[in-house]
């Protein structure tokens, strides 16, 4: 459907996911907002805040990669 969004879970260093969108539209996907391991603030996406979305094309897919916790990576 329109405007679907999920959201990741808390990045724990060494943790990896792969989310994938089989739908018609774009998927929006978002950091988690919670404090994490001693972060401060919620997680971010490739410096992105938890408050912005990453997009995922239809019918593509991501691999998101945790190097430090409370950032996820894409490469």
């Amino acid at each position: 459907t329109t405007s679907d969004s999920i959201v990741l879970p808390a990045a724990v260093a060494g943790s990896y996911i792969m989310i994938g969108n089989n739908g018609a539209n774009t998927l929006n996907l978002f950091a988690f907002a919670g404090t994490n391991n001693g972060a401060l603030a919620g997680d971010v996406i490739n410096g992105n805040s938890n408050a912005t979305a990453t997009t995922i094309a239809a019918n593509a897919s991501v691999i998101l990669f945790c190097a430090k916790n409370g950032k996820w990576f894409t490469p």
